[in-house]
């Protein structure tokens, strides 16, 4: 389960077990309670594998290859900030200002490879084609 619906599902079940004193019926409504978190679980992700196809399948090549280009841009980003600048610095022996990258940019950069990807290891999975 995704950790949203964890972070939801597990203090309700918890609950559940403290205010229900009969401890089989306790433990059928946290399967059931777990059985309809795995079911909506399964829907977001087929949601999700539904828009990224949608989204390949689109004539416009700029909305097919927004993801791909938001991970270039941000691995490139990188490199330069990490590899080149330091390099250029050493080899020249020149100050060069660091750009220093929010922490917000490598967990929205993270965010957004992290959910392309999934999407497209989903869609191979599926046999899908882009």
């Amino acid at each position: 389960m995704i950790s949203i619906l964890k972070d939801l599902v597990n203090p309700v079940t918890k609950l559940i077990g403290k205010a229900i004193p009969d401890k089989d019926k306790a433990m059928e409504i946290t399967a059931e309670l777990n059985k309809l978190g795995g079911q909506l679980e399964e829907k977001l992700v087929d949601a999700k594998t539904k828009v990224m196809v949608a989204e390949l399948q689109q004539g416009s090549k700029y909305v097919k290859y927004a993801r791909p280009t938001i991970i270039y841009v941000g691995l490139i980003a990188m490199v330069i900030n990490s590899l080149i600048l330091p390099w250029i610095t050493f080899a020249f022996g020149t100050e060069l200002p660091k750009i220093d990258m929010p922490s917000e940019f490598y967990y929205a950069w993270a965010g957004v490879a992290g959910v392309y990807s999934y999407g497209r290891s989903q869609e191979k999975i599926k046999g899908l084609k882009s």
